[in-house]
C-alpha cells in the first residue's frame, strides 16, 4: 500500500511540470495537512491562499515567492517562508533551477 501517493499538480493550481507527494492529510480534529512538492525549473503555482496561512520549508533548490503587493523574493533551501491566512501568493522554480518544498497548511 501506497501511504504517500505522488502525483503530478493539477493543472488548475500548477503550471510546468510538479510533483505532490502526500505526507498526511488533515484529520479531525487537526487542520493541519503536509505535503513535499518539486517543482521542475520553471514551474509555478497560480496565484492561490489558504484560509489558515502556510508555511514553506524548503529543502533543495532555489525558488521564487511573490505575496499580494509585495516583490519576488528569492527562496532557497533552508529558508521557511509563512504565508499568512487569506494572503495570496504565488511560488515557482527559477528559469534554470528545480526546488522542492514542504508545505504545511
Amino acid at each position: 500500500m501506497d501511504l504517500h501517493p505522488l502525483k503530478h499538480g493539477s493543472e488548475e493550481l500548477f503550471w510546468g511540470t510538479v510533483r505532490v507527494e502526500t505526507l498526511f492529510s488533515v484529520s479531525e480534529p487537526a487542520r493541519v495537512s503536509l505535503a513535499s512538492v518539486t517543482f521542475e525549473p520553471r514551474a509555478r503555482t497560480a496565484r492561490n491562499n489558504h484560509a489558515l496561512g502556510q508555511h514553506l520549508i524548503v529543502s533543495a533548490g532555489t525558488g521564487w515567492i511573490q505575496k499580494r503587493g509585495g516583490p519576488v523574493e528569492e527562496m532557497r533551501q533552508g529558508d521557511v517562508v509563512w504565508i499568512y491566512p487569506g494572503e495570496k501568493h504565488w511560488h515557482a522554480a527559477l528559469p534554470t533551477t528545480s526546488v522542492m518544498h514542504n508545505a504545511f497548511q
